[in-house]
């Protein structure tokens, strides 16, 4: 995948977290460049449809894996911070960076950016699966600093509990936490 397509891309799932699955229905916004075609369709009520929601008419049993998993993925979506490390304050925005995961219905995004000029310095992204808490990420798109890691996958347990994201890993030492962002996070200070 080429820069400009995973620009696109990004995009994309910026305009889905922001806008919401109605945006995609509409009039597709000009490329910036040659992209790949992607096929959308307008579900009733505007409801984007899960990327491994059941294909039964039948509810989920409450307790279910799939149950859990739809739970999860609504509870997910937004934007989040990861928080600081235990005995860091969490205002200390040097720690490494400022470092933001963006959650839609079957795609994740995580930068990292230089807190005191705002310069990206990194990000990578792809699809995610989940069944019950466990979530599987794969990579599918990265800048220089991690595209090695472009086709990998990583499993995690995860758990959301109000504005917290924990997720925790489950064969890499991946374990991270998160504060979900709020449009009141980015409003001027005065």
């Amino acid at each position: 995948m080429t820069y400009v397509q995973a620009l696109n891309f990004s995009m994309s799932l910026v305009i889905l977290l922001v806008a919401g699955p109605a945006a995609l229905a509409q009039e597709p916004v000009a490329p910036l460049a040659e992209s790949p075609q992607v096929e959308t369709s307008a579900l009733p009520d505007t409801q984007a449809k899960a990327v491994d929601a059941p294909n039964s008419a039948e509810p989920a049993e409450p307790n279910s894996a799939d149950a859990v998993a739809e739970k999860l993925r609504q509870q997910l979506l937004g934007a989040w911070l990861m928080a600081a490390k235990v005995g860091q304050d969490e205002s200390d925005d040097s720690r490494i960076g400022v470092q933001q995961k963006f959650f839609g219905l079957g795609h994740w995004i995580y930068t990292l950016s230089d807190p005191e000029t705002g310069e990206l310095v990194g990000s990578h992204g792809g699809t995610y699966t989940l069944k019950g808490d466990e979530y599987v990420e794969t990579i599918k798109f990265a800048a220089f600093s991690t595209e090695e890691m472009i086709g990998d996958s990583f499993k995690f347990k995860l758990t959301v509990d109000g504005d917290r994201l924990s997720q925790r890993g489950i064969g890499n030492n991946f374990n991270e936490d998160y504060i979900r962002l709020t449009a009141a996070d980015d409003a001027p200070k005065d």
